[in-house]
């Protein structure tokens, strides 16, 4: 893992290395220049996923938003055959999702510490080129119905419409110049992966002895935060608890002025500022608008309410950073005594 300044120098454009609360990244597009076609293609997209979901079923719409929320981040770094492997590295979390998350909680807490392990191999240019894939295998396996392969085409469908739809943006934002993402050294993703699933086993079992809902708000949070530059830990909790913070009580406030279609009015506008946000690096805005999105739409959904979620937000974002912070405690020193000395040759 790297310091700060190693980061900063090998990824001007790291998704997950936020320079500022407010400032974007260097070298990154215009927010106002990419907010009008990142609308109109999530808007499209939208309309296209739910017109599927009145025909075939809510899985696909829902894994839709999954997919663009969880590929967007990557179209900054990733290059097209990134995003393809990306995309397919998606449809596998899907399927485990489906196929064993209903199984109970150890076969949760597998797919867990499988999809956190398989996300370092992702890690290009000194940053982490996706992130919170155990928090989407948990979203995925809501759909498991059955458990069984008549599970998978609905969410399998909004998925890969959804990735369709994230890489045209991404050409869109970022033109048809070839991005050139630089492996890291497989021991350095492997060791980035398993922090990561050992954090995300602790709020796993944090969540299980507690019996508090959520767990998947917890592990999105954590991955945002517990990202492969690891100096920037703290700086990441901070920036990640503040913007959770004010999309929470923003949020909360909305869902109480407003009726209904004005909730969902919200979400939209919400989802679409998200994206933008993190696609020009703007990352403390990405975090508020990401949470309110959430926050609204656990509004709308039946059985649901804004302030469940919020509540299930600020324990998930508390427990997440600390977890975080303390695993970073622990991991840089392991890293530069074990690690760093067998790797004479590399930058860190």
């Amino acid at each position: 893992m790297t310091d700060d300044d190693g980061a900063a120098a090998a990824d001007p454009e790291s998704t997950v290395a936020p320079t500022s609360m407010a400032a974007p990244t260097p070298g990154a597009p215009s927010f106002r220049k990419l907010l009008a076609p990142t609308a109109i293609t999530l808007l499209l997209t939208g309309a296209i996923l739910y017109g599927l979901s009145k025909w075939w079923g809510a899985p696909v719409l829902s894994a839709g938003y999954i997919g663009v929320m969880f590929l967007a981040p990557a179209i900054r770094v990733l290059s097209l055959r990134g995003m393809v492997y990306a995309t397919a590295w998606a449809s596998v979390i899907l399927c485990a999702g489906v196929l064993i998350g209903g199984h109970g909680p150890w076969a949760q807490l597998g797919g867990i510490v499988a999809t956190a392990i398989g996300q370092g191999m992702f890690v290009v240019n000194g940053g982490a080129g996706l992130s919170r894939s155990p928090a989407s295998f948990l979203g995925f396996s809501k759909f498991a119905d059955s458990g069984g392969f008549s599970d998978l085409w609905q969410p399998l469908v909004g998925l890969l419409i959804a990735a369709v739809a994230v890489s045209v943006l991404g050409a869109i934002a970022f033109g048809s110049s070839r991005k050139h993402p630089m492996r890291e050294p497989l021991s350095e993703r492997i060791y980035y992966g398993v922090g990561l699933a050992v954090g995300c086993s602790a709020l796993t079992a944090i969540w299980a002895a507690t019996g508090w809902g959520a767990l998947s708000y917890a592990l999105l949070v954590f991955c945002l935060i517990y990202a492969y530059d690891a100096g920037k830990v703290v700086h990441n909790s901070g920036v990640r608890v503040a913007g959770a913070m004010l999309g929470i009580g923003s949020a909360v406030l909305v869902s109480w002025l407003l009726p209904t279609p004005g909730v969902i009015v919200a979400f939209v506008v919400c989802g679409i500022l998200a994206v933008a946000n993190v696609l020009t690096g703007h990352h403390f805005w990405y975090v508020v608008f990401l949470v309110a999105a959430v926050v609204h739409l656990a509004d709308v959904k039946p059985g649901a309410s804004a302030a469940v979620s919020a509540e299930e937000h600020i324990i998930g974002v508390v427990v997440a950073a600390a977890v975080a912070v303390a695993l970073h405690w622990a991991a840089v020193p392991l890293h530069d005594r074990v690690l760093k000395p067998l790797l004479p040759h590399s930058n860190y």
